[in-house]
């Protein structure tokens, strides 16, 4: 935002959802989101209540913290419906946006060429063995932990390979593995804890329960150390 405030600053998040939040909104209001449908669940199934020929309809247009933000649409058509009305949004409230940085993931994985407002950008989608960050996290598109593995290996590697270059002790190497690279590694398998931490809230078990037993064949829930 153009308004002499750092990204960094303490207030800039509260400055995002001031001048944001009214975008999503809006665009949250044209339905132009992907819309999610499943049979009706009947919470009072025993006293009688027949709720199935019902369906829940839940429409999601956006994922955005801050300035990273996430279109979530069923179509192209759709994409550009919202873009539009950002682009608009954006120069009313002078906001800078990095077009080459969109980064879309398709259904069909060959080039497109999108319409962002007036202006038309080529965009290759990003490939099924790829992935995107969002918020510090990685995803693919076959929900997979290969990509955290590919990260851990990639640290790893670029390590190994300036071990190579550098002339340094093996008191260095060992300095440098322990405070940088391990806990490098915990931060990506904290993401596995905190997962199965919510899962068990959601079955109501204790916190206390081994993480064993959703990884049977019951749940299915990939292990990130098995992969």
């Amino acid at each position: 935002m153009l308004i002499g405030i750092d990204q960094e600053e303490v207030i800039s998040p509260l400055l995002w959802c001031i001048y944001y939040d009214p975008l999503l909104c809006e665009i949250e209001q044209r339905k132009f989101g992907y819309t999610l449908e499943a049979p009706k669940i009947a919470l009072n199934k025993f006293y009688g209540e027949n709720t199935s020929d019902e369906i829940e309809k839940l429409t999601i247009s956006s994922s955005a913290y801050m300035d990273d933000t996430q279109w979530l649409t069923p179509s192209q058509n759709n994409l550009e419906k919202i873009l539009e009305i950002a682009v608009s949004f954006y120069k009313l409230n002078d906001i800078q946006v990095n077009k080459g940085r969109y980064k879309p993931k398709l259904k069909s994985h060959k080039p497109v060429t999108l319409r962002f407002g007036s202006d038309s950008i080529f965009i290759i989608p990003v490939s099924p063995q790829s992935f995107i960050r969002i918020l510090g996290i990685y995803f693919d598109e076959r929900n997979t932990f290969q990509s955290t593995i590919k990260q851990i290996n990639d640290k790893i590697n670029e390590l190994q390979h300036k071990y190579a270059r550098k002339r340094i002790t093996d008191k260095h190497m060992i300095y440098i593995f322990n405070s940088v690279v391990i806990p490098k590694i915990k931060f990506m398998d904290k993401i596995m804890k905190q997962f199965l931490s919510t899962f068990k809230k959601k079955l109501h078990l204790s916190i206390t329960t081994s993480n064993e037993i959703f990884f049977n064949k019951i749940y299915n829930i990939k292990d990130i150390h098995d992969n």
